[in-house]
């Protein structure tokens, strides 16, 4: 995988059209945007549900992360915006956004866009497309303890859509801090069966405090 055709891949997908049914009208007021920076190079963020995620550099627009075990992937500074191209093995996958997506990002309370996300992946001969419809709005600033410390959030929160009978399906929510330039808690809610899963911040480690005995003993006691 070349990081940087994706991020450059990323980058034109957002200028991108994708003629499909309307999503709900969310137009309003905007505040001030805040400001959005990046976190230093060689952060590692700990969940408590054991995830890891190890802050490398930025790539153009883009930012390129590592998980624990030192597989790479792109990401927007954008939460909300999915991984755009991996490789499992011999299942591939990579994304494409269309729509105001832009407008949410630095976050501002108030701002609120709609986009759509194509998914392709390879599995061998096989390639399966799929179509999600998205609604997010930024929220305005509040407080958010966890685990990690007490930070000042902005909630983004986004609503997944059937493309075909604009049923609501799944909720997500980001807390993003711009003290760490990252989000502190993120929560998945199924709008069909109710189901919630949902991980919070343990700790935001330099590189040369995150070693493996650090990182277990942290998702341990979190």
């Amino acid at each position: 995988m070349r990081l940087r055709n994706i991020a450059l891949a990323f980058t034109a997908s957002l200028l991108g059209g994708c003629a499909s049914q309307p999503l709900p009208d969310i137009s309003g007021d905007l505040a001030e945007p805040l400001t959005a920076p990046t976190p230093a190079e060689g952060t590692v963020f700990v969940f408590d549900d054991g995830r890891v995620e190890r802050f490398l550099r930025t790539d153009g627009d883009a930012h390129v992360w590592a998980t624990r075990r030192g597989r790479e992937y792109i990401r927007a500074a954008n939460p909300v915006l999915p991984i755009l191209e991996w490789q499992f093995g011999d299942r591939a996958g990579q994304r494409e956004v269309f729509g105001d997506v832009g407008d949410l990002w630095p976050p501002r309370p108030g701002a609120r866009a709609q986009f759509r996300v194509r998914t392709d992946i390879q599995e061998g001969e096989r390639t399966r497309r799929s179509i999600q419809a998205w609604s997010c709005e930024v929220e305005g600033q509040t407080r958010e303890d966890t685990p990690a410390g007490d930070f000042n959030v902005v909630p983004i929160s986004c609503d997944r859509f059937s493309v075909n009978s604009m049923r609501a399906l799944e909720k997500r929510t980001w807390w993003w801090s711009a003290d760490l330039g990252h989000y502190v808690k993120r929560r998945y809610q199924n709008m069909r069966n109710g189901e919630v899963r949902q991980i919070t911040l343990c700790a935001a480690l330099p590189e040369t405090r995150a070693n493996d005995a650090r990182i277990d003993s942290i998702v341990t006691e979190c």
